[in-house]
């Protein structure tokens, strides 16, 4: 395991100015946003890789930010309705 491509853009993203947004998979098999999240360090263990065989792997520690902390909280969001012509059937 090295710190580069996706596990340097987390551990960077302040630095970088870039933000990291959480999302968790549902029992249903969809996936729910959970919040913007920062990263307050992270750690290297033994895992099993794709094939089962152990490897050093960085286990990432994220703290969520409150709401009104967030990026995403001080954008408006766009609303969706029958306005925009969209069925009622929409989740």
């Amino acid at each position: 395991m090295q710190m580069v491509r996706g596990n340097a853009a987390i551990a960077n993203h302040k630095l970088n100015k870039k933000l990291i947004l959480l999302f968790e998979y549902t029992p249903s098999g969809s996936v729910r946003f959970v919040g913007e999240a920062e990263c307050l360090g992270h750690h290297i263990e033994q895992r099993p890789d794709r094939t089962g065989a152990m490897r050093n792997a960085f286990v990432f520690h994220l703290g969520l930010l409150p709401q009104e902390q967030g990026h995403l909280a001080k954008q408006s969001r766009p609303q969706y309705g029958n306005s925009r012509g969209l069925s009622n059937k929409l989740t």
